[in-house]
């Protein structure tokens, strides 16, 4: 047999630490501690993913940028290639006008072509931007719910704490004693 090694007066403060209403709050307590803290990571793998896809976003469009400017150069040098030989084909000499207009429009296509690049570095830096925001989303959901999780566990431990061993009020005078 076990002895009891409280005054018997405290042994029924003690059993009622593991009544089973209690028992109830604690696991209670600790069941949504642990979600808050399952929720916080899952939120933090999710913002990991989304920066992951937002990067890969981000290269995908740098190199579609670089194949829309690639294809309009091209382009644009059959153009002239074609402007070149219709004007040989008259007997146009390649001086004068025509050499100023062949400047002017390659001065054009290198602004275009300028204008597709930048296009695509500003969308590939958006999309970074976007992996960034979701990282940081996602480190703060994971802090959030470890603190969560700890205001679950002092609230409920407190609250189980208050159940097992209840405060008595005096009646005039205002002061709390435990029993």
């Amino acid at each position: 047999m076990w002895k009891l090694k409280h005054h018997p007066a405290q042994a029924a403060a003690y059993a009622c630490v593991f009544d089973p209403v209690t028992a109830l709050m604690v696991g209670g307590t600790v069941v949504a501690a642990t979600g808050a803290v399952a929720s916080g990571m899952a939120a933090s793998q999710a913002g990991k993913y989304s920066a992951r896809a937002s990067r890969q976003a981000a290269e995908h469009e740098r190199q579609l940028a670089e194949v829309r400017e690639q294809d309009f150069r091209r382009e644009q040098s059959r153009l002239q290639a074609r402007a070149r030989a219709l004007r040989a084909g008259s007997g146009v000499a390649y001086a004068g006008t025509p050499l100023l207009t062949d400047t002017d429009m390659l001065r054009e296509i290198e602004h275009q072509a300028a204008i597709i690049r930048v296009g695509g570095e500003a969308q590939a830096t958006r999309y970074e931007q976007e992996a960034q925001l979701a990282r940081m989303r996602g480190r703060s959901a994971k802090t959030a719910g470890f603190i969560k999780a700890g205001s679950t566990l002092l609230t409920g431990f407190g609250e189980a704490y208050d159940k097992a061993f209840p405060v008595n009020k005096a009646p005039n005078d205002g002061t709390n004693t435990r029993t």
